[in-house]
């Protein structure tokens, strides 16, 4: 082999590797791509999930379903969260009990589970789906104006906002959502 033809050879074992490293980078980046993809629709799915569930809980521990009751017997801005019996209740590792949650009831006729919207103020739920693992549910729930709900209200008011962060590896940034929940929307129902 001469000069030229062993020029030739190290410029064609260059350009391949070079096509290498670039076919691999294409496959890595379009893997990330595919599982953002993922993360982010099941990371939506999981979080309306969580938003209909709270949808379907009383407005307070005290609504006793008239639709007319005071704002006096509501709890204070500074009380919202679960009872100390909901708070440590724990789900036992049961296989039967896959997919449930602290917050969710297993029976409506015993006391567990999450019974109101501001149950939820300071609720974590960590989900590990069979596609993408490890999500973080973060909730806030506080009073708010009807005429401003974007406002958190230091007093109470007919009016509870429930705001839901998801975060996972695979996102960039956490994906936030929320409701608002008005007195008197709750029809009786406790939910699954």
């Amino acid at each position: 082999m001469n000069l030229g033809q062993t020029l030739l050879s190290a410029a064609a074992l260059v350009l391949l590797t070079v096509m290498v490293i670039n076919a691999n980078r294409l496959i890595v980046q379009s893997g990330k791509d595919f599982m953002l993809a993922e993360a982010t629709d099941v990371g939506t799915g999981l979080a309306e999930s969580l938003i209909q569930e709270i949808e379907t809980k009383k407005f307070d521990m005290s609504d006793d379903g008239s639709g007319t009751q005071s704002l006096y017997y509501f709890n204070d801005p500074g009380y919202m969260g679960p009872s100390t019996y909901e708070m440590s209740y724990v789900v036992l590792p049961d296989t039967s009990w896959t997919g449930r949650f602290k917050s969710i009831r297993f029976c409506n006729a015993c006391n567990q589970g999450y019974d109101d919207v501001d149950d939820y103020n300071g609720y974590i739920r960590i989900v590990d789906t069979d596609g993408v693992k490890g999500f973080q549910i973060n909730v806030t729930v506080y009073y708010v104006k009807d005429a401003k709900p974007d406002v958190p209200s230091s007093m109470k008011t007919y009016f509870k906002r429930a705001d839901i962060q998801v975060t996972n590896p695979y996102l960039s940034a956490a994906m936030n959502f929320s409701t608002i929940v008005p007195y008197g929307l709750w029809t009786g129902s406790y939910g699954p």
